[in-house]
């Protein structure tokens, strides 16, 4: 499955049609990768036009990460050798063909991640000096995710924390501006936070066959709740936008529908989650599919609920009631 390792190349996946085939420039770091032993890796995200290579790293070196795993496109730069041997625990993540979805990006990067912990960034986003305080919070927190205060690049605070609200019967997320003590949120706004590996890889990372970037973080976000874990944002931890943010599709698509059935239409009996079958007739209803298309559909998701019955420790209805309620910190 993987090739052997030398100087310029880790491992390369092969074989496997559920995961894009990707190759990783660089000498791995020495980690420390006790359990006593608590570290801090960076993923850095890139979109749009090519970042100044230099530059970033450059500047990202001062944080004193344990090591930076950079996604590179399909078509990578021929630099990369170079700047992985110029900067310690510098590895290119290069993907052979397109990938499937960020989700992907990072499941992938925290796989070949040494790290207890992984910051992820986008390349156009600054990480703001954080605390002897706030890193040990983190070490302490079992949160699979904890979300950064997020200033764009007029120094505004953005609205990122996602929060679940009643509206007809039927979850709407409404999004609030931090401020106050530290939060929940239903998702990491634009993938940004700390993950901790531990819990990212227990609850399975991001679903690969959810692409659509704003359901597959719902989806991320909710599951993790719905399991028993947390979506944190810290006051203690922003960062600083250097170009906008694009507006996310928030339309309802076939990714939504597999969002929906696995964790909207779950149910919890007792010590477990399913889906009914009774509830296939709203589902069928609102699809817009074909009634053949949306039977496979249902009973796909219900399979997979079914697989993960126990996980559940409560289900979205609930959690919305609990959210407006008090506020939410788990079942």
């Amino acid at each position: 499955m993987y090739a052997g390792i030398v100087m310029s190349t880790t491992h390369t996946i092969s074989n496997n049609p559920g995961i894009t085939p990707y190759t990783v420039l660089g000498r791995k770091p020495t980690v420390d990768t006790s359990h006593s032993q608590k570290n801090l890796g960076l993923i850095l995200l890139n979109r749009g036009a090519r970042y100044l290579r230099n530059d970033t790293f450059e500047r990202l070196q001062k944080y004193g990460w344990t090591e930076i795993i950079s996604i590179e496109s399909c078509r990578p730069s021929y630099d990369l050798e170079e700047l992985s041997q110029r900067y310690p625990g510098l590895r290119f993540l290069v993907f052979q063909d397109q990938p499937k979805s960020i989700g992907e990006q990072i499941n992938i990067a925290m796989r070949e991640s040494l790290s207890t912990h992984a910051m992820v960034l986008w390349s156009y986003i600054q990480p703001l000096p954080m605390s002897s305080r706030f890193i040990q919070e983190i070490w302490e927190s079992r949160a699979v995710c904890t979300a950064p205060v997020i200033r764009n690049t007029r120094g505004e605070v953005l609205p990122t924390i996602c929060i679940p609200a009643s509206f007809n019967n039927h979850m709407k997320p409404v999004y609030l501006t931090p401020s106050g003590e530290n939060t929940c949120s239903l998702y990491p706004f634009d993938y940004l936070g700390i993950y901790n590996k531990k819990e990212f890889q227990a609850l399975g990372g991001f679903a690969l066959d959810i692409p659509n970037p704003y359901w597959q973080k719902m989806d991320f976000g909710l599951r993790s709740f719905l399991w028993g874990n947390a979506i944190s944002l810290h006051q203690g931890f922003r960062v600083q936008a250097e170009e906008d943010f694009q507006p996310e599709d928030t339309t309802p698509d076939d990714d939504y529908l597999t969002f929906y059935l696995r964790n909207i239409a779950v149910e919890f009996d007792k010590d477990h989650g399913h889906v009914p079958l009774h509830a296939f007739w709203e589902f069928y209803r609102n699809s817009g599919s074909g009634i053949i298309q949306a039977v496979k559909q249902f009973q796909k998701a219900r399979a997979w609920v079914k697989h993960h019955s126990f996980r559940f420790t409560g289900e979205a209805r609930r959690l919305v009631e609990l959210w407006e309620e008090e506020g939410f910190n788990g079942f």
